[in-house]
């Protein structure tokens, strides 16, 4: 009996010293990723998702567009600012990214930018490699069907390996200006939102699963504008609201935020336009495949 005593006894002390451990152990990972503790050093990866807006039937989504992106070394800064006035001003950008480029020469420092941020960035397509040749009229106008079809193809890829799903629904066709064969390929690619120019009615067209745009402000390729251009630029955009559309972006280049106080003052009259409207709902591009 005197035995069984012990053992009972020696269990119960090993019980204790279990518990005690395990709460030891558990403070202590609390004390690690806990943020208000101000002896913490340790970063947490927590990847940050957009909250889609929610559109009305006759709400107009306005978004922001940064092209040419190819989280190359020389995008840092520009995304960098960009974060900041995404911050500061409530927004999204999407982020038209050229997939070659990208595939071959992104950084992963830059990268990350966008991977910790993307409530407030998206990914979308925007060519294969970009490049102007003649006789076409950009990557895609008047390029034929197969060449066409083997850029759109292998720019999906791309994004398919990296796991940017946006960027294989959305495509913002280079020099925003494709053809009725990018139609009809992105279509067949599974594009859902194509941005481009030359399409039969005034701004919106929906061919099969795909829903092509056009109104769009294009910011002029300048890292400094005068006050009569940032006037034309909210003229425009007065315009535009007045006509029954669904969307309307806002395209900015790399170049328009070299100058963080000029970019600034860009971004702050289409936020202070847009809040005039109630109708104007400021989000991703892909806010408009949840209407």
């Amino acid at each position: 009996m005197k035995q069984n005593n012990n053992t009972i006894a020696l269990l119960i002390i090993i019980g204790v010293l279990l518990i005690a451990t395990l709460s030891l152990t558990i403070a202590l990972i609390y004390k690690s990723i806990n943020p208000n503790n101000p002896n913490n050093n340790s970063t947490i990866n927590v990847t940050k998702q957009h909250i889609p807006v929610k559109l009305g039937p006759n709400d107009v989504l306005v978004s922001f567009r940064l092209d040419d992106v190819t989280f190359t070394k020389t995008d840092k800064p520009v995304l960098e600012n960009a974060l900041y006035l995404a911050r500061k001003y409530n927004i999204t950008f999407d982020l038209a990214v050229i997939a070659q480029p990208f595939d071959e020469k992104a950084d992963p420092e830059v990268f990350k930018i966008y991977q910790d941020n993307q409530d407030v960035f998206e990914v979308v397509a925007h060519g294969w490699d970009h490049k102007y040749s003649a006789p076409n009229k950009g990557e895609f106008n008047g390029a034929p069907y197969k060449y066409q079809e083997e850029h759109i193809k292998k720019m999906k890829e791309i994004f398919v390996k990296h796991n940017l799903t946006m960027a294989t629904k959305i495509f913002i066709v280079p020099w925003n200006s494709g053809d009725e064969n990018t139609n009809l390929i992105a279509d067949l690619q599974g594009y859902q939102i194509l941005s481009q120019v030359n399409i039969p009615t005034k701004y919106e067209y929906s061919f099969g699963n795909l829903t092509t745009y056009k109104a769009r402000i294009s910011i002029p390729l300048k890292n400094s504008l005068e006050e009569s251009e940032l006037k034309s630029l909210k003229d425009n955009f007065y315009f535009l609201t007045t006509k029954d559309l669904k969307m309307i972006q806002i395209v900015t280049h790399p170049i328009n935020y070299d100058n963080l106080g000029n970019s600034d003052k860009i971004i702050k009259d289409f936020v202070d336009a847009s809040n005039e409207n109630p109708r104007i709902k400021l989000g991703m591009i892909s806010d408009v495949l949840d209407r």
